[in-house]
């Protein structure tokens, strides 16, 4: 009986680190949650600065601070990274290397409405990962807990709840694999949202 758990790895997981209960979303799309989160740059309501370079050019960048201390930086997408000036925007705030749907077989970008689905995205991550040069940054967007919430998996009749928990066992299988890895012990993982709904 009662109503299986939606994230019972992300669940899991606040109780081995810090977590921010009251810790909310910048925004409503990912073109101005994403400068919130890589730039400290709040969002407006009726515009999208990330479409504007001009401006764009000019912004902080966590990135960029981490590259003048000797840190590679990558970003992976399973999306169109061209979407909203996304690309621009990334090289222009610092990230070196570019991963995105067009890196990734044509089967593979068809697996979701937005490009590639999380969980193959989820074993690039882990590849990037295993493969950098110490200190690194790599920064990810994920595509299912998103509109129109297409995953491969059934477990929940909601389609909303059903595609976070896709994500979920992503995140813990991704979490799982890392933990094996020699860079297990000096690393940081931080999970937050780019932007929410309605």
């Amino acid at each position: 009986g009662g109503r299986p758990e939606v994230m019972p790895n992300f669940n899991r997981l606040v109780h081995e680190g810090v977590y921010f209960a009251q810790f909310h979303a910048n925004s409503y799309r990912t073109d101005r949650g994403t400068l919130c989160t890589w730039s400290g740059y709040p969002s407006f309501p009726r515009s999208s600065v990330m479409k504007m370079p001009a401006k764009t050019r000019f912004m902080p960048g966590i990135a960029k601070s981490l590259r003048t201390e000797g840190y590679h930086t990558a970003y992976l997408y399973g999306g169109d990274i061209n979407f909203t000036n996304m690309r621009s925007y990334l090289v222009t705030t610092g990230f070196e290397q570019l991963h995105w749907m067009k890196d990734y077989s044509i089967e593979e970008q068809r697996t979701s409405e937005w490009g590639v689905r999380d969980d193959i995205t989820f074993k690039t991550l882990l590849e990037m990962t295993a493969s950098q040069k110490s200190p690194y940054l790599i920064g990810f967007s994920t595509l299912s807990s998103h509109e129109p919430w297409d995953v491969p998996t059934h477990r929940l009749d909601d389609e909303i709840l059903n595609a976070f928990n896709y994500l979920d066992e992503c995140i813990g299988r991704f979490i799982s694999d890392l933990r094996k890895t020699p860079q297990w012990d000096n690393l940081l993982v931080i999970l937050l949202p780019d932007h929410g709904f309605s």
